[in-house]
């Protein structure tokens, strides 16, 4: 479970870091929150790969907790 918790966490950051540059030298096409959102929501896939795919239960936990972890600090920032 603390691998998935950790792939979890570290590949949002990866994912958000290539598309804001890529924004960023496009001219901003998008906002920081919708940037945020994709990063959150590619999670998805990697949790379907490791509990649907590999059958790896407890990494697919891992992963999910650590989606709902960033869910809730990118809805946090968006309506405080």
């Amino acid at each position: 479970m603390l691998l998935g918790f950790i792939i979890g966490a570290i590949l949002p950051l990866i994912v958000y870091v290539i598309i804001y540059y890529i924004n960023k030298n496009t001219g901003e096409v998008l906002k920081n929150t919708t940037l945020q959102l994709i990063s959150i929501v590619l999670n998805v896939f990697v949790f379907r790969h490791y509990l649907i795919k590999e059958r790896f239960e407890l990494t697919g936990r891992g992963v999910l907790i650590s989606t709902f972890v960033y869910a809730l600090i990118t809805f946090y920032m968006i309506f405080d």
